[in-house]
């Protein structure tokens, strides 16, 4: 099976209005992807942030989605494109140079790799693919006149090099929400809900969370109203409107949503690697 290589044109939401994520990460997409690529008037060729973007972190912590909300604050088309399975392909090499071709012919662009340390391999079938991605990235890098913006994400940037390195000069650590984050995702995910929690059991809730990533808490409150609306329409008062409470999301998060977590080892590297490599985060 041939590996996806999808073009879409992302439609602007009322949820791009709620990104709930670290101000100073949004400033910084702002600046290097969406002003750039929505105002390429105001922004020429010696002013154009040099280098692609690369979003590093946890999975399930949004990278590809802040990717998608860049291209639709940016009127931008978006492709996206998971490497780990490109690297199976036949000619995976072909496919690359096709992927960036389609960008070239869908410009303002914002090309989307997932998985970018899949090309940090040592197997020789995959060094023409590589050789073919550095060289593709670096003439986008280096052409201020396309409006075309390389957007890598990556769970494990320990293993990129340092040639790898380079061709992203924006590197952003994308970590797991903080408490504030939590509480405004839970506040978000319950707003047209019914419910009988009060602010002390939501201070509890939010503490509850912490390890958990962005997308986990989503599934923690859609598993959690579902399992709400299911008993009350099986109770013997199914008319009455269902209300959300503490318990129910205690319940979840026992039985079905668990934080995957990350052990102490992979945080010291991503904390080295921040700290080492980053710009910002």
């Amino acid at each position: 099976m041939e590996p996806k290589i999808t073009l879409e044109k992302p439609i602007r939401s009322p949820t791009s209005d709620l990104l709930v994520k670290p101000k100073s990460l949004v400033d910084s997409l702002l600046e290097t992807v969406v002003l750039p690529n929505r105002f390429p008037a105001m922004f020429p060729p010696s002013r154009r942030p040099w280098g692609g973007v690369l979003l590093y972190g946890p999975s399930g912590c949004g990278k590809a989605y802040l990717a998608r909300w860049c291209a639709c604050e940016a009127h931008c088309s978006l492709i996206d494109t998971d490497l780990a399975e490109l690297c199976g392909a036949k000619e995976p090499a072909k496919l690359v140079k096709e992927t960036f071709a389609l960008a070239l012919a869908n410009q303002p662009c914002i090309l989307l790799f997932r998985h970018l340390e899949a090309l940090e391999t040592k197997d020789r079938s995959l060094i023409e693919m590589k050789s073919e991605f550095l060289t593709r990235i670096e003439g986008v890098n280096m052409d201020a006149k396309l409006l075309i913006t390389v957007i890598s994400t990556a769970i494990s940037p320990w293993v990129l090099s340092c040639t790898m390195r380079r061709r992203h000069s924006s590197r952003r650590f994308v970590r797991s929400p903080a408490e504030d984050e939590r509480r405004r995702m839970l506040d978000i995910g319950l707003k047209d809900v019914m419910t009988d929690i009060n602010e002390p059991e939501m201070g509890e809730i939010v503490t509850m969370t912490y390890g958990y990533t962005y997308e986990e808490l989503e599934k923690l409150v859609q598993f959690t109203v579902l399992r709400t609306l299911n008993k009350q329409a099986r109770s013997s008062e199914p008319k009455l409107t269902p209300r959300v409470t503490k318990k129910d999301i205690v319940e979840i998060m026992g039985k079905q949503v668990r934080p995957a977590g990350i052990s102490g080892a992979t945080e010291k590297l991503y904390a080295g690697w921040t700290q080492e490599f980053t710009n910002g985060g």
